[in-house]
């Protein structure tokens, strides 16, 4: 359960995707003041949907925030030294239109 009613400049969460639903974060008038709650994501979400759920949580009602990818994949050191998690974000992109495309096809498929 996270208790703190206001977050203040220099406060650190550390939460799972899961642990992050449902929690209202407040901050105080000199953290917005000096840009608002910053959110760090470690990973590459699964779906668009996941990363604007994440990224939303800095800049709620109005307030202001920003948000960063620090990422680590294995292939960057191997296969891919110019990965960006820009690269990352267009790979999921892909693989999520490409099973988009066979949800569909089998939905058609299963109307006929």
């Amino acid at each position: 359960k996270f208790e703190k009613s206001e977050l203040n400049p220099g406060d650190i969460i550390i939460a799972t995707n899961i642990a992050g639903r449902g929690i209202d974060l407040t901050i105080d008038k000199l953290l917005e003041a000096n840009g608002g709650l910053h959110v760090i994501l470690s990973y590459i979400p699964g779906n668009l949907r996941v990363q604007q759920q994440v990224f939303g949580r800095t800049a709620r009602g109005r307030k202001r925030g920003t948000g960063v990818y620090i990422v680590h994949d294995k292939r960057k050191l191997m296969f891919l030294p110019d990965m960006t998690a820009d690269f990352l974000l267009n790979e999921r992109d892909e693989k999520e239109k490409e099973r988009y495309k066979k949800l569909l096809a089998n939905l058609f498929l299963k109307s006929k």
